[in-house]
């Protein structure tokens, strides 16, 4: 019995050895390579995952990376191959075809002959959305209606998670994948050529050719911008139609000329609420609509600062400058605009006065005259400008108010307007240092407040359309420039440059040319008053620039204060 149970034995021991070592050698002798993949790492850059070959398999592994998927949704992974087959270790950040707060299942996978083999899988969510990339579709035109194939990379698997625009207007969209998006083009009667833009939890991908839609289309414009008056053409294809309009935010356009491929507009005056502000230019056949495929503005080339915040019961406010800030007689107040800050302030309180001279000389500025209901008055007063304060100098021997006036070597001179002399044609010279006025010569027409300007070291009167320069040295008039601006208001920049603006329902600003004595349109004043007789303007200048606001002379309310630059 001892010997048969002892064969026993050894037999059940010997078959333990040999199946031993066939398990000590199986990992070698297996076909297929073991895969494991670590933990997914997010973060604001995207998902990085870690896969590695722990052990080769008995055959050669010909590609090796790591396969991703959305979690229980989509059976089409995406695979991101190690630089090498013969890469045993592979790290990698996943940027592409990722949607924030989706949940992706990673694993490392690896071809064995026709054999893909994979390791366990990690999950991870993520915390960017990928920005879609549009390589290419097709077709590249069509009329409404057409079905569009749009290939490339980083869409989403979920239709419902992906909005796709021709120009600004939305499209339906068929179907998607991670790198194909169908969609069907309805254009509601809108024609041209337009990019594509993918947008996906609101980031963007645009393509850089654009597709076609059937009809009328513009292709380019002359020009962005344009002050009103200014011509326009329009570039394109099948542009000349029945009941041809063009039109900008419902503006319509004055049509000079057209033809299939050219149309030439003039830019019109713009609603005030839309100036300087771009949209697209729709023109409109029997054929169809298009749309510009870039905004036109309808320009002043002012710069808004702010609203004017003067009392708007004066009928006169002038200004100055004085360290780059404007100083205005503000009725009752001295008023400055601060343009660092564009803001406001009150620098001192006035005598109480209407349309009263106001210059500056020096370091000191001068109320002289004025009115205030039926009160007429000859009163000086002084203000020290550093220190803000106030001094009464003598009277004038008259009354005066509504005068125009201007400052020439200290002195203040002042003509026109209303005196309680009954003189309103005597140019009149008032010396601050001596206190004294004295008449000078005649004036060679009538003038009021602000018709008056320095250029090039000498004075000028604006009388109708005649403008004159004063000859100190003569003591006389001469008319030097002539224009054809109605009821002008002028202001200069530094000593070479004049601008002449409307007070009636012209409002372009025009530059006097010197050198070839020509007036040339520069600028477009938006005031919304139209053509109104209490329309007045008000501002300064710096030395590179004036500033500029309108409004009515006995009403209240607030209007734009604007800045011009050369």
């Amino acid at each position: 019995m001892r010997p048969y149970f002892t064969r026993c034995l050894l037999l059940v021991l010997c078959f333990s050895l040999c199946h031993c070592a066939k398990e000590k050698d199986f990992l070698s002798q297996t076909p297929y390579p073991l895969l494991n993949i670590s933990s997914a790492t997010t973060d604001n850059a995207g998902i990085s995952v870690t896969a590695e070959i722990t052990s080769p398999g008995g055959t050669a592994v010909t590609e090796f990376g790591i396969a991703y998927k959305l979690r229980d949704f989509s059976k089409e992974e995406i695979r991101v191959k190690a630089p090498s087959a013969s890469d045993t270790k592979f790290s990698y950040q996943i940027k592409d075809h990722l949607e924030k707060n989706t949940v992706y299942e990673f694993r490392a996978y690896a071809l064995v002959g026709d054999k893909t083999v994979y390791s366990d899988l990690v999950q991870a969510k993520s915390l960017i959305t990928s920005a879609p990339v549009i390589t290419d579709f097709s077709p590249k035109e069509g009329p409404s209606g057409t079905e569009v194939t749009i290939t490339g990379t980083s869409f989403p698997v979920d239709k419902s998670k992906v909005r796709v625009y021709i120009g600004g207007m939305q499209l339906n969209v068929v179907s998607s994948t991670p790198t194909k998006i169908i969609v069907r083009v309805y254009t509601w009667g809108i024609y041209g050529s337009f990019p594509l833009r993918v947008v996906i939890n609101g980031v963007e991908g645009k393509s850089d050719q654009h597709f076609r839609i059937w009809g009328p289309e513009i292709t380019r414009l002359s020009r962005s911008h344009g002050l009103p008056g200014d011509t326009l053409t329009l570039f394109g294809k099948d542009l000349e139609g029945n009941n041809l309009q063009i039109s900008l935010n419902h503006q319509p356009f004055k049509i000079l000329s057209s033809s299939d491929t050219k149309v030439k507009l003039e830019v019109p005056t713009h609603t005030y609420d839309y100036f300087d502000r771009p949209f697209p230019l729709i023109l409109s056949t029997d054929k169809g609509t298009a749309t510009s495929p870039v905004n036109f503005t309808v320009s002043t080339n002012l710069k808004e600062e702010t609203y004017l915040r003067l009392n708007y019961n004066a009928e006169y406010r002038p200004g100055f400058e004085v360290n780059g800030k404007g100083y205005f007689y503000d009725y009752y107040n001295i008023t400055s605009y601060h343009p660092a800050s564009k803001t406001w302030k009150t620098e001192s309180n006035a005598p109480w006065r209407n349309s009263p001279i106001w210059e500056r000389v020096g370091d000191k500025a001068y109320v002289i005259g004025g009115y205030l209901h039926s009160t007429r008055y000859s009163e000086v007063w002084e203000l020290d400008l550093s220190l803000n304060t106030w001094k009464k100098l003598d009277n004038l021997p008259f009354s005066v108010h509504n005068a125009a006036s201007f400052v020439l070597d200290g002195k203040i001179y002042f003509g026109g307007g209303i005196n309680s002399r009954n003189d309103n044609y005597t140019l009149w010279q008032y010396d601050p240092a001596t206190q004294q006025v004295v008449a000078q010569n005649q004036l060679p027409g009538y003038v009021t407040a602000g018709n008056t300007f320095i250029l090039k070291g000498k004075a000028h009167l604006l009388i109708g359309q005649d403008i004159f320069s004063f000859n100190q040295t003569s003591n006389s008039w001469e008319k030097e420039i002539t224009h054809s601006i109605s009821k002008p208001f002028a202001i200069t920049i530094g000593d070479s440059k004049l601008f002449l603006l409307s007070k009636t329902d012209n409002q372009f600003i025009h530059q006097y040319e010197a050198d070839t004595k020509v007036w040339k349109k520069v600028a477009y004043f938006p005031h919304q008053y139209g053509n109104n007789q209490y329309l007045r303007f008000t501002g300064f200048s710096t030395a590179n620039k004036f500033y500029i606001g309108s409004y009515l002379a006995g009403s209240y309310g607030d209007s734009q204060f604007y800045s011009y630059t050369p």
